[in-house]
């Protein structure tokens, strides 16, 4: 529609062009001209036709006469040669009658000279009968150019192109209204559609705006596939497709006309929905498992399709906030895709955590601006020694530690969590390997300490730039490439296996190790061995847990420590060997290193350097 009014403009453009090239020669400037010329013309031929009157009846001067014959001479003159008569020149056939006119006036020259010798009365006789024959042409000219039917055509050329340029201006601001109106009925069809999932029919994300209260009789709940992005990974789109339409058909059949059903992103959903009289909050989330949990046949394989929710509801008689509850919907979804559970309900004590996390947050953005806050950061290190010998420390890992007002202890993994969803782990992790450069320097300088220190590095760091935060806050501090160990979790490694790759690959020609952190926790440990560059593998401390107690945890250690051994890694790290028992079964498993409370527990730099000074002599540890 739109391509066909712009086309329909051209052409009229193009139309209006065509008509107006016979007259686009044609400037008011020109007419002005030769308008003027003529009525000089006119205006001179009858100052002459009056002087010669006069000199007809004796009453009248003869110079005089002869002077206005010099005026009109001059005016054909200039109307025949001048640059600015061309215009006049070239109307009708105003050169011809010009000339010819001219001629005829030249003709009465030798009958003007007798006036000054021979009687005066003759010869003005016969000079008007010949200047009667001059006047009506000089009429008719004027008459041809200011009155006939070729200057009236050109005044209508004028006319009709001023009124074709009028027309095309009301045209133009027609098509301008039109596009207008189209393109707001076009934007008012666009958000409407916009406003709907194309695959499910249901109301987008965009729609979260139009809801203002959440009921005091609704329960909220953010619910998502489980297992999403797997299965869009390993189906086609049409199978995926398939499987939404069928899960939200079966969310549908929980909702009722006063209900709420939104799909808000490619596996997740949004449910308003209200209690019935005498049902549970527990009883609807149930309803919702019951309902979304199916089996879908692929091929010969058939898989379970469920889903995760979170639960958000208020017990005041009153409506709420809609927004604030659906972010508490989402934080309980969220938490439980972190901790594996169906479901979390976000109540009374995940308000309290959430506020004391935006606390936490205000303090870590205060503690980060260097300003003052009762938020502490820092770092302790935990000694990482041989299973033949617990006295020979080859290296540390560098642990946070945190604490807050009346030195109330916040656990690591809650201030990781926090900085990585508030935007601050970058700033975090830059925090945590300044540190160590600072606090560490000293021991491979001053004490000669060859063993390495090991550092975490938080899901934000992974990414191409942690090139330079290395080079800027490690190398460049003084920190022998040879000493660090970049530890990297399982589930970090699926998140950023690509990016991780490159790197592992950039950083360990200069000496620094990698280690993947959590072996055996994920569900691609061997993948991510064969996969990753890595050093070191660090086994898990779940997999140590009640060895000494239960005969088979220990048999399947000693299998896991067997099966890192032989993946082609320079040394596995076992952590959490708590007591001598669980000390002397892994020492039986193999040549490993070991991590945990029964050898060390973690240290503050201070201590960790009288411990190692202590130890200076020994030469597996320090240079001689």
């Amino acid at each position: 529609m739109i391509v066909i009014v712009i086309v329909g403009l051209v052409g009229a453009s193009a139309y209006t062009y065509m008509l107006d090239r016979k007259i686009q020669s044609v400037s008011l400037e020109s007419l002005r001209m030769a308008s003027w010329g003529l009525a000089q013309l006119a205006s001179e031929s009858y100052e002459f036709d009056k002087a010669l009157e006069l000199v007809a009846q004796n009453v009248g001067e003869v110079d005089a006469l002869m002077l206005r014959y010099d005026v009109l001479w001059s005016r054909y003159d200039y109307l025949l040669n001048s640059i600015e008569a061309r215009f006049t020149r070239n109307q009708l056939n105003n050169e011809a009658e010009l000339e010819e006119l001219f001629g005829e006036f030249k003709g009465i020259e030798s009958d003007l000279l007798l006036l000054t010798s021979a009687p005066k009365a003759v010869h003005s006789r016969q000079l008007l009968a010949q200047w009667q024959i001059q006047r009506e042409g000089i009429r008719q000219l004027l008459f041809d150019n200011f009155i006939g039917d070729e200057t009236n055509n050109l005044i209508r050329g004028f006319q009709q192109s001023w009124d074709r340029l009028a027309n095309l201006r009301f045209a133009t601001l027609d098509s301008i209204v039109f596009l207008l109106v189209y393109l707001l009925l076009a934007l008012h069809y666009f958000r409407k559609w916009n406003r709907i999932n194309s695959l499910s029919g249901l109301p987008s994300e965009r729609c979260l705006h139009d809801l203002q209260e959440l009921p005091f009789d609704c329960v909220l709940i953010s619910c998502e596939i489980r297992n999403y992005q797997a299965m869009v990974s390993d189906f086609d789109k049409d199978q995926v497709g398939d499987i939404i339409k069928v899960f939200v058909d079966r969310l549908k059949s929980l909702t009722s006309e006063r209900d709420t059903l939104m799909h808000i992103a490619p596996g997740e959903f949004v449910l308003m929905l209200r209690l019935h009289k005498g049902q549970s909050v527990l009883d609807c989330i149930q309803a919702a498992q019951q309902k979304t949990t199916f089996e879908w046949q692929l091929a010969e394989n058939t898989m379970e399709i469920s889903a995760l929710f979170g639960v958000a509801y208020s017990l005041a008689s009153q409506a709420q906030d809609f927004a604030e509850y659906h972010r508490y919907a989402t934080r309980a979804l969220t938490q439980s895709k972190s901790a594996k559970l169906a479901y979390t309900v976000f109540d009374d004590a995940a308000l309290t955590l959430l506020m004391l996390e935006q606390k936490l947050y205000r303090q870590l953005l205060l503690f980060f601006r260097g300003e003052m806050t009762s938020l502490k950061l820092s770092l302790v290190y935990q000694p990482i020694v041989s299973i033949e010998d617990a006295t020979l420390i080859t290296g540390f890992e560098a642990l946070l530690r945190c604490t807050s007002d009346k030195e109330i202890v916040i656990s690591p993994r809650q201030i990781v969590d926090i900085c990585e969803h508030n935007g601050l782990g970058i700033q975090l992790g830059r925090w945590v390997f300044n540190e160590v450069s600072l606090q560490c320097c000293n021991l491979y300088i001053n004490l000669g300490f060859t063993g390495t220190v090991s550092i975490n590095l938080n899901p934000a760091m992974l990414r191409p730039e942690l090139v330079q935060d290395v080079n800027k806050y490690l190398l460049d501090q003084g920190l022998p490439a040879s000493s660090i160990c970049l530890e990297i979790t399982e589930d970090n490694a699926a998140l950023n296996f690509h990016i991780i790759n490159n790197v592992i690959a950039t950083l360990k020609p200069s000496g620094i190790e990698f280690a993947l952190d959590d072996f055996g926790t994920g569900h691609s440990s061997l993948a991510y061995i064969r996969e990753l560059a890595v050093d070191r593998i660090k086994i898990d401390r779940a997999f140590v847990k009640d060895i000494e107690n239960d005969e088979g945890k220990a048999r399947f250690l000693a299998s896991v420590i067997a099966m890192a051994q032989q993946a082609y890694v320079t040394t596995t790290v076992v952590e959490g060997i708590e007591n001598e028992c669980q000390w002397h079964l892994v020492q039986r498993m193999g040549q490993v290193l070991v991590q945990g409370y029964h050898a060390y527990r973690p240290l503050t730099i201070l201590q960790l350097m009288q411990l190692l000074a202590a130890q200076h002599a020994d030469t597996k540890s320090f240079k001689t």
